[in-house]
């Protein structure tokens, strides 16, 4: 017989569940407009029985589909997450995994119906956390230079918002049977880019002490003259506004405004991290490679063929120029057409889809993952690295296998959040990453351990991202 949905008490407030081990849409901070979030309290008991508000998004990610009208979901209301527990009993001591969503930094939720406690571990073992932060330009546009040092922030808010759902959990994991020392986070692409950017901050050690990710790194980072560049694009979506207007303006108008800056094959190369010197550090890898990095242990993997919608798409070769300048900034762009156009003359009996696949993969991230691997690895960190090769091994296929409760990627994620190693029985011998032996697990139908070097690393230059 289900249980009588229950009251946790919360440094925020006390909630009530939809159930025993259920609790919805529990807001963890404020969102004024620009600005990173605040703290928020209540006083009487919080109905948590259905999800909250998505953030404010389009209806639609990257190039508007022909035929699908615009339109505004979600509101700026959305700073809340979802908590999924087998025990809410603070002597469980169970440990956390927090899920980070993708969707670009323009579009998704924590309300995915793949995307949940149910899925990834039956809510058995261990409690699972899913966070909203916000999207697109209300959780990324770039105004200090306009709005001067209130709004310094603003570029980086989708970081913020996720660093605050962090400590939120941190605070509060006990309430629910979880053990705040024994925190996971968890991110897919976009997801994924946003805790590799926390990697960077200081307060980020301590605060969690493991992390898996999948199709993200540091790639979108972007310089402040970049961030500014952006926005004057975006200000251009709205004629005769000033940028005081952006204060005002109905969120749907902002994010229509951000639906057509972003309707181009690069769309999702926006939005990101800031790296001003507020937030963000533009020195943070010299702070690495002093030893001051992120501690902790990493599983950090990608697919084989990341980008193998898009460049099957008729006519992807003749767009590829656009489109890489457009994701790798010109030097990056560059070297990616002559590596392609290398790779086509060296290998005739390929299909030249294929070979467009690697190269777009690799740029775009294989080689971003692999680099934020040895790099975390220097700092004397554990870190296992991995390529899912199931057919297609497109864009996002390996979460959905590691949200997949019975695959060995789930196994192995979980054993990794309960134990601090991704090794389990099924699977051959995976050790973290060392100098002399760069190994990587290849997640396959008969998965397999082999060198880690030789898939993107080396042929791939470290480019300024989106310069």
């Amino acid at each position: 017989m289900e249980k009588e949905p229950a009251v946790i008490q919360t440094a925020s407030g006390p909630v009530r569940g939809r159930d025993a081990h259920t609790f919805l849409g529990i807001p963890y901070g404020k969102a004024s407009r620009f600005c990173p979030p605040e703290p928020v309290y209540w006083t009487g008991v919080r109905d948590c029985s259905e999800f909250g508000s998505v953030c404010a998004q389009p209806n639609f990610l990257g190039v508007k589909p022909e035929g699908v009208e615009f339109q505004c979901l979600g509101s700026e209301d959305g700073l809340n997450l979802n908590i999924w527990t087998p025990d809410a009993n603070p002597d469980a001591r169970l440990p956390v995994v927090v899920f980070v969503h993708g969707g670009g930094l323009q579009t998704g939720s924590n309300q995915h119906p793949d995307r949940t406690g149910e899925h990834f571990c039956g809510v058995r073992d261990l409690v699972f956390v899913s966070v909203n932060y916000r999207l697109g330009v209300l959780g990324g546009l770039y105004l200090g230079h306009l709005l001067g040092k209130e709004y310094g922030r603003s570029g980086s808010i989708a970081c913020l918002d996720v660093l605050e759902a962090i400590r939120w959990v941190k605070a509060n994991a006990a309430a629910f049977g979880g053990d705040p020392e024994r925190i996971t986070v968890m991110g897919i692409s976009a997801g994924a880019k946003v805790i590799a950017s926390l990697l960077t901050l200081p307060e980020a050690n301590g605060l969690f002490r493991q992390v898996w990710l999948e199709s993200g790194a540091t790639q979108a980072m972007r310089s402040k003259r970049v961030a500014e560049a952006i926005t004057q694009g975006y200000l251009a979506h709205l004629p005769g506004k000033n940028p005081r207007d952006l204060l005002t303006l109905p969120a749907e108008e902002l994010v229509r405004a951000q639906a057509e800056l972003c309707n181009c094959p690069y769309s999702t190369v926006f939005f990101g991290a800031v790296l001003d010197d507020g937030v963000f550090s533009s020195r943070w890898q010299e702070r690495w490679e002093a030893g001051e990095g992120w501690k902790g242990r990493a599983v950090l993997g990608s697919g084989r063929r990341e980008m193998y919608a898009a460049a099957h798409q008729p006519g992807f070769p003749e767009q590829a120029p656009e489109i890489f300048s457009g994701c790798f900034g010109k030097a990056g762009g560059d070297a990616a057409l002559a590596d392609a156009r290398r790779l086509l003359a060296e290998h005739p009996e390929e299909e030249p889809a294929d070979i467009w696949t690697q190269v777009y993969s690799d740029y775009m991230y294989r080689a971003h993952t692999d680099r934020l691997a040895f790099r975390l690895m220097r700092q004397g960190n554990p870190v296992w690295l991995y390529s899912f090769e199931f057919w297609p091994g497109n864009h996002g296929l390996g979460m959905a296998y590691t949200m997949r409760m019975g695959t060995a990627i789930n196994g192995s994620a979980r054993h990794f959040a309960a134990g601090g190693t991704p090794q389990t029985p099924e699977l051959p011998c995976w050790k973290p990453l060392t100098p002399e032996a760069p190994r990587k697990l290849y997640f396959d139908q008969q998965p397999s351990v082999h060198g880690a070097r030789g898939d993107a690393l080396e042929r791939v230059p470290e480019y300024n991202y989106n310069a």
